[in-house]
């Protein structure tokens, strides 16, 4: 039997189309270090694992520690590093981790999206603009005024969540799916 004192399961993705099903997960270290690891034989598991934490470096500015993944400020930022791996991992092997610009074009008001230095501007659309604002806090766990607990900007984390602020109501439907995938429950609970 293959076991190892690796961390805290922050997430999991089960099949990774990209690397033959295999799963992948990230760990959180003591520190607010990351780990990217799976414990599949596969032939290409190791090179996919590496992809993917070049990606997060890339996409979310982490910073390499052998092997591990760490924010330069030093904090974990939970919630924004769990979707920066989920990002990682949509991705192909050799697939774009540029960081994502803080502008994006939004469908459903017709309007280009900003996050600046003093919040989210919908080009006046103050009501889109607050929901975004919305998004972006519960997706990287926010204060009021956009900060990250750290103190510190984050340009990368916030233009990776950006796009996916657009549709909040989506993200809290996928959480609560993944909350209850895979969970037991008595018939008589069932609706």
């Amino acid at each position: 039997m293959l076991t190892a004192d690796i961390g805290s399961r922050i997430e999991l993705v089960p099949m990774d189309p990209h690397c033959g099903d295999i799963t992948i997960g990230l760990y959180r270290q003591p520190g607010a270090r990351y780990l990217v690891h799976t414990y599949s034989r596969h032939p290409d598991a190791a090179a996919r694992v590496e992809f993917i934490r070049h990606a997060m470096a890339g996409l979310g500015a982490m910073a390499g520690d052998g092997g591990l993944l760490r924010h330069a400020c030093g904090h974990a930022h939970h919630a924004a590093t769990r979707r920066l791996f989920l990002e990682a991992c949509k991705l192909p092997n050799g697939g774009s981790t540029t960081p994502r610009p803080l502008t994006i074009f939004d469908k459903k008001s017709g309007k280009t999206i900003a996050v600046t230095a003093s919040g989210v501007d919908a080009e006046g659309d103050t009501a889109r603009a607050e929901a975004i604002a919305g998004g972006l806090k519960k997706l990287a766990e926010l204060n009021e005024s956009l900060a990250y607990p750290c103190g510190l900007p984050h340009p990368e984390l916030t233009g990776l969540l950006l796009p996916r602020a657009l549709n909040v109501r989506a993200i809290l439907r996928e959480e609560e799916a993944a909350a209850t995938r895979g969970v037991l429950v008595a018939p008589s609970a069932q609706k």
